[in-house]
């Protein structure tokens, strides 16, 4: 019996930094997505490098709902692009009527360029002068699919 004992306090000893660990949670983005591994990067470091703390990676929509997650406390860090983070700020754009001022930027993670394309003999030579013309892609699982369909320039349609 006290063998048993003894054992049940050291378990319980041991266990102590793994109980008192704070779990963190990072909503990134799809697993396709380059939200996903730079998120599980942040985890290891955190994971490595911060005691008392523990981070998982998880996998969200990216950047419009994980400011969703962020505001109602299901995340604890979230990525999200600078245009969308700031429409959740500011509540405008996607983000219009649901103001989010609870939300901080903590970082950049890299610098992020959208690139719109079109086929040289489409005829379009710049935005200005491809309104009102066709739109077609996929934004489904990356962070820039909130900035897909942008109502406020009344220039780009759903992309599906």
């Amino acid at each position: 019996m006290k063998l048993a004992r003894y054992f049940a306090i050291a378990t319980l000893v041991a266990a102590t930094p793994a109980l008192s660990q704070m779990q963190l949670s990072i909503a990134t983005g799809g697993t396709g997505g380059v939200y996903y591994p730079m998120g599980g990067g942040l985890a290891e470091v955190i994971n490595n490098h911060v005691d008392g703390y523990s981070a998982t990676a998880e996998v969200t929509g990216a950047s419009v709902e994980n400011m969703g997650l962020i505001a109602t406390g299901d995340a604890d860090f979230a990525i999200g692009l600078a245009d969308t983070v700031q429409q959740a700020y500011t509540g405008t754009g996607r983000f219009e009527g649901q103001q989010l001022p609870m939300i901080r930027a903590v970082g950049s993670l890299y610098a992020n360029m959208v690139q719109i394309v079109t086929l040289a003999d489409s005829g379009i030579e710049g935005a200005r002068r491809s309104q009102g013309q066709a739109r077609l892609g996929r934004c489904t699982g990356l962070g820039h699919r909130g900035q897909c369909p942008h109502p406020a320039r009344g220039q780009w349609h759903q992309l599906r």
